[in-house]
């Protein structure tokens, strides 16, 4: 007995389905033959069609989960802030702690600079800021991963996507080479098919083209792709570039992730591949 065996990729699913003489405008399809008795059992053992599918899959372009950095995929704030603080103890300062910084360590080095003056009263002049820039570069590039440590389940969530057939990428406005040293040091960097800093490309988020370009490097295509961040810079970019996006509330946004006007928000990374499916 010779059954003809379709293997889908489904746009609104993101998922692997096996269908038996069933064809649908708005799938992708792959025919698998596959040879069996007439026990009709077989059709639950069907790896090998369903590895041969993939295969091919992997020669198209497919969907990209576009993830930001900071606040998102990793909790970068603990040496974010050892940085600030080496910077302003060199002008005699005293440390701050984490909770005066709060959610502007996903403000940029100058926002912190700012704040951290203001909190003792002390004039900030635009040379001073430049150069404690500098020191505060300096510090954290070769310090960049002391106590960072990507969110509760990261790399599961990551590996879900990975495994049924999604290419990833970060998409940050962090420097590149600081976004890959990082990631690097946190042994990530060889999940992404494309790792997107502040300079790899002429504009940054929320311009369209920062994600959009991203997706290209990372191999795959805009229809289907879904943007994850943590403020309104990366949701404003997802809708500039005309896809979806999902924000998490355990980031660095200034206001309430409830207002920024995502897709979808989730409180933890076990939420994502349900949020991405109800999208």
């Amino acid at each position: 007995m010779r059954i003809i065996v379709t293997l889908y990729f489904q746009r609104k699913k993101r998922d692997l389905k096996i269908r038996v003489n069933v064809v649908k405008a708005d799938f992708w399809c792959i025919d698998c033959y596959h040879e069996v008795g007439t026990d009709a059992s077989y059709l639950l053992d069907l790896r090998a069609d369903i590895d041969i599918g993939r295969q091919v899959m992997n020669d198209n372009k497919r969907p990209v989960l576009v993830l930001d950095l900071d606040g998102t995929l990793v909790n970068t704030k603990p040496d974010l802030v050892a940085a600030l603080n080496v910077a302003i103890e060199s002008v005699g300062l005293a440390p701050v702690p984490d909770e005066l910084i709060g959610h502007g360590v996903g403000q940029g080095v100058r926002a912190m600079l700012s704040k951290s003056f203001n909190h003792y009263d002390e004039a900030l002049s635009e040379e001073l800021q430049d150069e404690l820039f500098i020191k505060f570069v300096n510090y954290y590039s070769n310090n960049i991963a002391n106590f960072s440590k990507p969110y509760s389940g990261v790399q599961t969530a990551l590996r879900t996507f990975s495994d049924s057939g999604w290419h990833l990428a970060v998409c940050t406005n962090k420097p590149e080479n600081m976004a890959k040293a990082l990631l690097k040091a946190l042994d990530m960097d060889d999940q992404f098919a494309a790792i997107c800093g502040l300079d790899t490309f002429p504009v940054s988020k929320p311009h369209a083209d920062h994600i959009l370009k991203t997706i290209s490097m990372a191999g795959g295509c805009v229809e289907g792709s879904v943007m994850v961040g943590d403020t309104a810079t990366d949701v404003d970019a997802a809708k500039n570039s005309g896809i979806p996006s999902i924000v998490v509330d355990f980031g660095y946004s200034p206001t309430p992730v409830q207002s920024l006007g995502a897709s979808k928000i989730i409180s933890g990374f076990d939420q994502l591949w349900d949020a991405v499916e109800q999208i």
